[in-house]
């Protein structure tokens, strides 16, 4: 039996998102998303973008080809930008390719006592654009994002595990991006003598979705170059 597990890149802090020169390049930083890369990945793009174009370049390279990396490279290629991804791995290889694919724009995203005076707003305004652009998906052939009905029960055994860490919990910030849920009776109860509460629940067919980001990058002109980079100096060393 093989078991195959990614790491998280989960920061305390949260998304590390801001723009660092080195000499005559310009590097934009766009990483740490903890368990929410997917549903935070198209706000953090477009703000990416934008910090990118604002130096006043129009190639850029894009280091990465998970659901951040692509995002990115396409949010910048619709501001009209000559983009190059470079990965060790593209999807459906990358790490992305393993994730929950499920709308959980706080999952793991920092901790209480270590972000940012300004970091609750930053993170509200990653969730709504990102929210937008996937409601623009729903009914796309292949469903690469969908709602689909999900249930909770009352009672039974399942082990209340308290968390060891203060996690941030900011889900609240943005209920209102998600359907109301209630109480499932009668024949729509797929569970017999139980109490459910159920209702729609934004998820991601990741397998679609992920082909549906590599044909569109390069159907708007990227190119791609499978390179692995040991340090920050063969980073830099790009032209």
């Amino acid at each position: 039996m093989k078991i195959s597990v990614c790491s998280r890149p989960f920061r305390p802090a949260g998304p590390r998102l801001e723009l660092e020169r080195f000499g005559e390049k310009t590097v934009i930083h766009n990483y740490g998303h903890g368990g929410s890369g997917w549903s935070l990945s198209w706000g953090c793009a477009q703000e990416t973008a934008i910090l990118a174009r604002q130096t006043g370049a129009a190639r850029f390279a894009v280091l990465g080809a998970g659901c951040i990396g692509m995002t990115t490279a396409l949010a910048l290629l619709d501001t009209g930008a000559e983009v190059t991804l470079y990965a060790e791995d593209f999807l459906p290889d990358s790490r992305s390719a393993r994730a929950t694919g499920v709308w959980s724009p706080s999952s793991r995203i920092a901790m209480e006592d270590a972000i940012a005076p300004d970091f609750l707003a930053r993170w509200e305004g990653w969730t709504r654009r990102s929210h937008a652009v996937h409601q623009q998906m729903i009914g796309l052939s292949g469903d690469p994002v969908e709602y689909v009905p999900q249930y909770n029960l009352a009672g039974g055994e399942a082990p209340n595990v308290e968390e060891t860490r203060p996690f941030l919990h900011v889900h609240r910030l943005v209920r209102d991006l998600s359907p109301s849920w209630g109480a499932v009776e009668g024949v729509e109860n797929p569970f017999p003598g139980r109490f459910v509460r159920g209702g729609p629940n934004l998820i991601f067919n990741v397998s679609e979705y992920a082909d549906r980001l590599m044909r569109l990058f390069l159907h708007k002109g990227g190119t791609m170059e499978k390179r692995t980079f040991p340090d920050r100096a063969a980073a830099l060393a790009l032209d």
